[in-house]
């Protein structure tokens, strides 16, 4: 892209500077959306060498699987590397009641080790662009 707008630009530098990748996708028809990927696509060289990984909570059972590998595949595509976990919340409306409080207690704890492990993969890729990247 030869003359980006300013709000692709602004949204290029967003994705440059950031640390790693952590998108919350729909899932629509058992894929990703199109906005979605449509703004994936709009960038290449912002994402080396990042780490990804993905949230999901939709209302059925699946907790948006086909969405999350799906994303899996392009962020390798695009040089992020997916972290081996994503965090799902299948039927959320089971686990967050319609205060917004969290009604089941386990999701503390992964939510935790999720985080743990994105800063870890975050960590290790930071210092290791700081020595040089393959290309």
């Amino acid at each position: 892209m030869s003359h980006p707008s300013e709000m692709i630009q602004a949204f290029r530098n967003q994705i440059k500077d950031a640390d790693g990748y952590l998108p919350i996708p729909p899932e629509y028809n058992r894929s990703t959306s199109s906005a979605m990927k449509n703004t994936l696509d709009y960038f290449l060289e912002e994402y080396y060498f990042k780490p990804s990984t993905i949230v999901s909570y939709p209302p059925g059972s699946f907790g948006g699987i086909n969405a999350t590998q799906q994303l899996r595949l392009e962020f390798a595509e695009l040089g992020a590397p997916s972290i081996p976990s994503s965090f799902t919340i299948p039927r959320v409306h089971t686990v967050y009641g319609n205060d917004r409080i969290l009604l089941d207690e386990s999701y503390d704890r992964r939510v935790v080790r999720f985080f743990e492990e994105f800063k870890w993969f975050i960590e290790i890729l930071e210092n290791q662009r700081k020595i040089g990247v393959p290309y």
